[in-house]
């Protein structure tokens, strides 16, 4: 469920490149960098179940 979560609000584009965005200890905000291929599949499933 966390994973849902984290890829609905958390997948963001900077510089061109898409990578999640996720809010660590001590309030530190990641950016963990996708894989194109990861990417794709993503946005392509938030297409099928969001329209």
């Amino acid at each position: 469920m966390i994973l849902v979560v984290l890829l609905y609000h958390g997948l963001q584009e900077r510089r061109g490149i898409k990578h999640l965005r996720e809010h660590g200890k001590g309030s530190k905000i990641r950016l963990l960098h996708l894989h194109p291929v990861a990417a794709e599949r993503i946005s392509a499933a938030r297409s099928h179940y969001h329209g």
